[in-house]
């Protein structure tokens, strides 16, 4: 009996050593970071704003780069949406993620494969969005497109693309707060 109560209050301290994030699992312990930060991708705006994930392919002519802290493209007059592309790069971790800290739209839609795997529309007009997606290491190098809309905001990304594994991003998604 002695040994069963033992092994209770073993069981009792590790769980809440785990909970008080005193014990951390060996693949967060090193503090390591894996992340792969994306600086540059490619853009397009859209005057009409009805182009759907079917009809971009036919427009590939009029993507133009984006370097991060570089280049910060001024929204054309009349322009209500935005298109943003960028490829999945190799050496994802087993378990990966996107973080975008920064998106400003009212409505956002992100693509993957020709699949809506994100959406967030907004019917009031604060247009910063942080998002955190899980991805699978065999998404290495597909292309993600993102849809940004708004009809008197503003439109882009300003900030990096973080790819890494997915529980340290969530960490980095919740640590600031989620806008």
């Amino acid at each position: 009996m002695n040994a069963f109560v033992k092994r209770i209050a073993v069981v009792m301290l590790l769980f809440i050593l785990f909970q008080l994030g005193l014990f951390v699992p060996p693949s967060f312990a090193t503090g390591k970071s894996s992340a792969i930060i994306v600086n540059e991708w490619q853009m397009r705006w859209e005057t009409n704003g009805t182009n759907t994930i079917q009809s971009t392919d036919a427009i590939d002519d009029s993507w133009f780069p984006i370097y991060q802290g570089v280049s910060d493209p001024i929204k054309p007059n009349g322009v209500n949406a935005a298109w943003v592309k960028l490829e999945i790069p190799n050496g994802l971790e087993d378990s990966p993620g996107l973080l975008i800290t920064k998106a400003y739209a009212e409505s956002v839609h992100v693509y993957l494969n020709d699949r809506d795997i994100y959406h967030s529309i907004r019917n009031y007009r604060y247009d910063v969005n942080k998002i955190l997606l899980p991805l699978d290491p065999s998404n290495s190098n597909n292309t993600v497109l993102i849809k940004l809309e708004s009809k008197n905001g503003r439109i882009g990304i300003p900030d990096a693309f973080i790819f890494d594994d997915y529980q340290v991003l969530f960490k980095k998604f919740h640590a600031a707060g989620n806008d």
